[in-house]
């Protein structure tokens, strides 16, 4: 997939940022899930964040609309 250019820039941010803080003010925990998701614009970064290795794993990166959230 690929974002037009704003998009990708705004989302290209937004990841970076993650690797200092991966906890942002604007989370939101998916419920019946360990994944979060923050919102950038009209795409959503779905992510999890491993405690113990300090990592931040990116699961999806997608528009927003009815199958965003499938398959999680």
């Amino acid at each position: 997939m690929l974002l037009p250019g704003g998009d990708y820039n705004a989302v290209r941010q937004v990841i970076s940022s993650l690797s200092d803080q991966p906890w942002p003010v604007k989370l939101r925990k998916i419920v019946g899930s360990d994944l979060f998701r923050l919102r950038v614009g009209q795409y959503r970064v779905i992510y999890t964040v491993d405690t113990k290795d300090r990592c931040v794993y990116i699961e999806r990166i997608a528009r927003r609309n009815e199958k965003t959230y499938r398959g999680l």
